[in-house]
C-alpha cells in the first residue's frame, strides 16, 4: 500500500498544506507535523478510523498545539521536515527519515521489507515485536513499550461510572456491515452494543461506550487497547478471515502489557458473545498495570511539546 500522492494536482495541493503548516509553526511555535493516515475535510477530522483519529485529538489535548497531518508528496520527500508517528501501524507506509517515533507499530509481518529510512529518534514503540523489527533494520530502540492510547485514563474519565451493557462489540471498521454483526444486534439488542469505530460522534464518545459495558469483544486493535486501558475484561475476536500477518500487530501490543497467551476467537454465531459473557471470570487477570503510563505520558509531553 503506497500512500504517496502521485499526480500533479495532488502534489501541489498538498504542498500548500506543508507550506501552511510551516507558516503556523513560524509564527505560532503551536504546530505539529504527524504522519497518520487519517483525513481531514475542511479542517476536521473525518472520521474514517478512530484509532487514526486519535493522533489528531490526543497530542492536541496534550500540547495545546494544532496537528497538522503530513502529506506524503513530493515537497515533503525533499525537504524531509521532523514529524511524528505517534498512535498507529504506520511504520512501513511511510519513509521514517528525520521522523521521531512515539509508540507507533508495524501493521503486519507481511510488510516488513516496506520500512525505508532511518528515524531521528525512538522514544518507544507499541510493542517488543516492532522493536525487534526495528533493531534488524539497524534502527536504534529502546525497550520502551506501550500505544500512546494507553495514557487515556490519565488525561479523560468517561461521563458516568454505571454499566449500561454486558457486552460491548467493537468491531473494526472493515467488519461493521457483515451479517454476523447484524445477526448479534437482532438477538441482543437490550444489552449488546455494537461500537462503531467509524462514522463516531465526538472521539470521547468511544471511550464512554466501552466503559459502559462489563465486557468488550473486539476486531478492532484500539477496541482492545482502550478496553485494556480502563480495565475493561475483554477479549481479541475475528469475524471474518484477514490478511496474512493481521495478527502481528495484536500480538505485539497484548506482548507489551504482559498477555503473551493471548489468541483470538473468531465468531461465527451471535450465540458465542454469550459464552464469552459467561466466560469472563476465568479470562487471564488485566496486565495494563506493566505498561507505565506516566513514563509514556511524560516523554510524549517533553517531545511534543519542545
Amino acid at each position: 500500500m503506497n500512500f504517496k500522492y502521485s499526480t500533479l494536482r495532488e502534489n501541489i495541493l498538498a504542498s500548500f498544506l506543508l507550506l501552511h503548516y510551516f507558516f503556523v509553526k513560524f509564527f505560532t511555535h503551536k504546530a505539529l507535523l504527524v504522519s497518520v493516515m487519517a483525513n481531514q475535510k475542511k479542517g476536521k477530522v473525518a472520521h474514517n478510523n478512530w484509532g487514526d483519529d486519535l493522533n489528531i485529538y490526543l497530542i492536541e489535548l496534550l500540547t495545546n498545539k494544532k496537528v497538522f497531518i503530513c502529506p506524503n508528496c513530493f515537497l515533503t520527500r525533499k525537504l524531509l521536515p521532523r514529524r511524528y508517528m505517534v498512535i498507529g501501524s504506520i511504520l512501513t507506509f511511510y519513509p521514517l527519515d528525520n521522523v521521531i517515533v512515539l509508540g507507533s507499530g508495524i501493521l503486519n509481518s507481511n510488510m516488513i521489507k516496506n520500512i525505508s529510512g532511518n528515524p531521528w529518534d525512538v522514544k518507544f514503540v507499541r510493542g517488543p515485536l516492532t522493536r525487534d523489527v526495528l533493531l534488524s533494520k539497524g534502527i536504534k530502540c529502546p525497550a520502551i513499550y506501550g500505544d500512546p492510547a494507553m495514557i487515556l485514563p490519565l488525561v479523560y474519565h468517561p461521563h458516568g461510572n454505571k454499566k449500561k451493557y454486558r457486552i460491548g462489540v467493537i468491531p473494526h471498521y472493515i467488519d461493521t456491515n457483515l451479517p454476523i454483526i447484524e445477526d448479534i444486534m437482532g438477538k441482543y439488542c437490550d444489552d449488546v452494543v455494537i461500537i462503531k469505530m467509524k462514522g463516531y460522534g465526538n472521539w470521547t464518545d468511544i471511550i464512554d461506550s466501552i466503559c459502559s459495558c462489563e465486557v468488550g469483544i473486539s476486531s478492532s486493535l484500539h477496541g482492545v487497547i482502550v478496553s485494556e486501558a480502563y480495565n475493561i475484561p475483554s477479549y481479541w475476536v475475528y469475524f471474518q478471515d484477514y490478511v496474512d500477518g493481521w495478527s502481528f500487530k495484536f500480538y505485539d501490543f497484548y506482548m507489551s502489557i504482559g498477555k503473551k497467551e493471548v489468541c483470538p476467537i473468531k465468531i461465527t454465531k451471535a450465540g458465542q458473545v454469550d459464552d464469552l459473557y459467561n466466560g469472563r471470570r476465568e479470562m487471564q487477570s488485566i496486565s495494563a498495570g506493566l505498561v507505565d503510563k506516566m513514563q509514556i505520558k511524560n516523554l510524549l509531553l517533553e517531545t511534543l511539546k519542545k
